[in-house]
């Protein structure tokens, strides 16, 4: 077995990151997962490498895949940049009665391009 990672490696993990987040929201959980959760379930349970997972965490909100938010307690929170799980955050924002957040939620959900199918193939 070799320490090298391969692009394929790079590629599924990445993938399995924005799987892990899918799955962790939403429906009746929260709209967005804390960051150390995806690294407890990815590290801990797929026995992926921490600084692996951040890596990819950080790709997939650079690449606009993932929206990185902070909740109403000041956590951040992690949310697939597709329409549906967008709306999920704005209506977070529309409970709370914070205009401002939910306007930068409407403001990403109107960013989300609707020729680029989900996320990760872009």
């Amino acid at each position: 077995m070799t320490d090298e990672e391969t692009r394929a490696d790079r590629k599924e993990r990445y993938h399995r990151v924005l799987r892990t987040v899918a799955l962790n929201t939403g429906g009746a959980q929260h709209p967005g997962c804390r960051p150390y959760q995806i690294r407890l379930i990815l590290c801990a349970h797929a026995n992926l490498p921490v600084d692996g997972v951040e890596r990819s965490v950080r790709a997939a909100v650079e690449n606009d895949d993932l929206y990185r938010w902070t909740d109403g307690e000041g956590r951040e929170r992690l949310t697939l940049a597709t329409k549906p799980d967008l709306r999920g955050v704005a209506v977070y924002w529309a409970e709370r009665g914070d205009q401002q957040r939910l306007e930068s939620a409407n403001r990403a959900i109107r960013e989300v391009r609707e020729d680029t199918g989900l996320p990760g193939k872009r």
